[in-house]
């Protein structure tokens, strides 16, 4: 259990990866509640990374409840554990707010103003990876930058009864050759 924790970097760079919370080996069954990360900075590579919640393959059995991911170079949320839960995440002003590698639910999710600020890579509130299979319910997706995509599908994600609001000059979704995006309405 990590509960009722603040952490910000204060933009710090020069580190090789930059990280608020990693999770990494095998760990299981842990409870991220009321955690916040932020401004984790990285600017020595040609890709900019800092992530605030990092998880890697090995690790599963994740429940981030209400967590916030801000500010971050690359990921609020990089996530490559299976059995991952999100519970009222909000990620907000990172590079791509929720980057999905494993599989994963998040529900009732707030995802604002991803903000890319410099090195190679794309804005985007969901990117997913190639083997990542997602589902999205009861979220919140808003932002008006004419740059963003608001999903980069390179695995299969699932969005319903969620709302999203995006610049009508912005991408709604890149797909990738074995990506699938599917977007069921509210009921």
């Amino acid at each position: 259990m990590i509960e009722d924790i603040i952490g910000d970097s204060e933009r710090q760079d020069g580190d090789n990866f930059a990280e608020g919370i990693a999770l990494e080996g095998t760990v299981h069954d842990v409870v991220l509640r009321r955690v916040t990360m932020m401004n984790s900075h990285d600017s020595i590579h040609e890709y900019w990374n800092g992530d605030g919640f990092v998880t890697e393959g090995r690790v599963y059995n994740v429940l981030f409840e209400d967590t916030v991911a801000s500010g971050s170079t690359d990921s609020g949320y990089d996530l490559k554990s299976s059995a991952t839960t999100l519970l009222r995440a909000r990620a907000e002003d990172n590079a791509r707010n929720f980057k999905i590698w494993g599989d994963s639910i998040i529900l009732n999710c707030v995802s604002r103003n991803p903000h890319k600020r410099g090195g190679n890579g794309k804005q985007n509130h969901f990117w997913v990876g190639k083997d990542a299979n997602v589902r999205v319910t009861g979220c919140q997706i808003e932002d008006s930058d004419t740059i963003t995509t608001a999903f980069e599908v390179h695995g299969q994600i699932v969005v319903q009864n969620s709302t999203v609001t995006i610049s009508p000059s912005a991408r709604l979704s890149l797909i990738g050759d074995s990506g699938s995006l599917d977007i069921v309405p509210g009921k």
